[in-house]
């Protein structure tokens, strides 16, 4: 008796043990199984298998060729059904392209044909910065003496038909000294900013496809008048979707910008002014 009390502790001992182990297995298998991360795979379809020809008799109430009479098939049949693997994509089916049914595919855009007298918007934003700086200094001394020691008399020429000195001991002479200075110093700057908007119209189509664009704008205020008229060539690669192009992009650029009226005639001088300008000026 003293000796089966140790086995019967250590039996239930173990099967304490046994009991304890089982459920941690069976939360961890429950754990994975539910985890997001560890999501079971889906099976496998059965791969489809051609039933092998028999020499079996249609049933009574089956045709001979093995189909039912209504004319649908057999949902029994593994063949029927599974999709057959050959069995091509639906956009395929549908007869759509790629560039149809793909969702992320971009076409690109065709270049567009610029013929004459195709307009274009033509943004002109020009700035330009001139500074000019000149400095002069000149000085200039000169010294001048001159003497005469010889000359002949007249009375004596005139009288007696003879050369003689009519100088005598005093000689006379002239002199003369001056300097000058001149210091000049010239600072010139100016800012220009053209900022317009006007639409051209394409004039020729180059041999090597540079668009001649030509923009005329002519803005009339009661007796005041200002023409814009600008002039360039384009590349139509630089032309936007908008149909915009900027004015640093052409080349050959000409603007000229003419003012007419009473403001212009005001600001300008008259030719008296500019006769004695040039005359007296500086």
């Amino acid at each position: 008796m003293p000796n089966k009390a140790p086995q019967h502790h250590f039996n239930h001992a173990t099967a304490r043990a046994m009991v304890a182990l089982t459920l941690t297995l069976a939360a961890a298998v429950t754990a994975h199984a539910q985890s997001l991360f560890h999501a079971p795979m889906p099976p496998e379809p059965e791969r489809e298998s051609t039933p092998a020809p028999t020499s079996a008799q249609p049933s009574p109430g089956q045709p001979s060729s093995g189909q039912p009479s209504s004319g649908q098939p057999d949902s029994a049949s593994p063949a029927a059904a599974q999709p057959s693997a050959q069995e091509p994509a639906p956009a395929a089916r549908a007869g759509l392209s790629l560039e149809q049914a793909g969702l992320f595919v971009v076409k690109p855009i065709k270049p567009r044909q610029h013929a004459k007298n195709d307009k274009v918007q033509v943004i002109i934003n020009e700035v330009s910065t001139q500074k000019l700086e000149q400095n002069l200094d000149t000085t200039e001394n000169y010294d001048l003496r001159a003497e005469l020691r010889q000359f002949p008399s007249l009375r004596a020429l005139l009288r007696d038909g003879e050369v003689k000195d009519g100088i005598g001991s005093n000689t006379p002479n002239v002199g003369g000294s001056g300097s000058s200075n001149y210091k000049g110093q010239g600072t010139s700057e100016r800012k220009d900013r053209l900022t317009a908007q006007v639409s051209g119209l394409v004039m020729d189509v180059k041999p090597n496809g540079l668009l001649l664009v030509e923009a005329r704008e002519t803005i009339i205020n009661d007796r005041e008048t200002k023409t814009l008229v600008l002039s360039g060539l384009c590349d139509p690669k630089d032309i936007t979707s908008a149909n915009t192009v900027q004015s640093t992009q052409l080349a050959n650029l000409v603007i000229r910008i003419e003012h007419t009226g009473d403001v212009k005639d005001a600001a300008t001088k008259n030719w008296i002014t500019r006769v004695l300008d040039g005359l007296f000026g500086p």
